[in-house]
C-alpha cells in the first residue's frame, strides 16, 4: 500500500513539472447510472423532438452517452443549484431563446428544479441571473469553460477551444 501512495505522489509531481493540465480537485469515478441517463435523455427527447421527425435528423441534439457524459463528467453528477442534489437529475436548457438545448447551453438540475426553471426562465420572461444569482451563473460558465479546455486537451485541434 505505501508503494501505491509513493507512485501516486510521483505521478502528481511529474504532471506538475511537465505543466500538464490536470483538474484542480480530485474527481471521483463516475457512478455509471444508465437508467438515470436514459430517463434524462427521454425527458429531453420528449420535450424537443416533434412528432414525425426523422430518426436521421432528430431535434434532440444529445445521445444517451452524451447525456451521461454531461451529467457525470461536466457537472460531476450534481445539480448546479444549492444544495447540489445527486438524485433525480435531468438536463434543462440554461438560457431561453437559443432554439433548444445545445452543447454549452444545458445544465444539470433535479426534476423539480428543472420544472421550475423551465417555467420561470425558458418559457417565462426572467433571466437566469435574477433567478439564481450571479454566483450560480458564474459556476455554470466556469464548468463549461473547463469542459471546453479539457476537450481541447483530449482531442486537440479537432475541436475549436474558445
Amino acid at each position: 500500500m505505501p508503494a501505491i501512495f509513493g507512485l501516486t505522489c510521483a505521478n502528481i509531481i511529474l504532471l506538475s513539472l511537465s505543466q500538464y493540465p490536470n483538474p484542480p480537485s480530485f474527481t471521483p469515478i463516475p457512478k455509471l447510472r444508465p437508467r438515470l441517463y436514459a430517463d434524462a435523455h427521454g425527458l429531453l427527447k420528449a420535450k424537443y423532438d416533434s412528432f414525425g421527425s426523422s430518426t436521421q435528423q432528430p431535434n434532440c441534439p444529445f445521445s444517451v452517452d452524451d447525456v451521461g457524459y454531461i451529467i457525470e463528467e461536466v457537472f460531476r453528477g450534481r445539480s448546479v443549484v444549492e444544495p447540489f442534489h445527486t438524485s433525480r437529475l435531468c438536463l434543462v436548457q440554461w438560457r431561453s431563446g437559443n432554439g433548444g438545448p445545445t452543447w454549452g447551453n444545458v445544465v444539470c438540475l433535479t426534476r423539480a428544479e428543472g420544472k421550475e426553471h423551465e417555467k420561470r426562465v425558458v418559457d417565462g420572461e426572467e433571466e437566469v441571473e435574477t433567478v439564481y444569482g450571479v454566483e450560480a451563473v458564474r459556476r455554470v460558465e466556469e464548468v463549461w469553460r473547463e469542459e471546453r479546455e479539457m476537450r481541447g486537451v483530449r482531442w486537440g485541434e479537432m475541436y475549436d477551444v474558445k
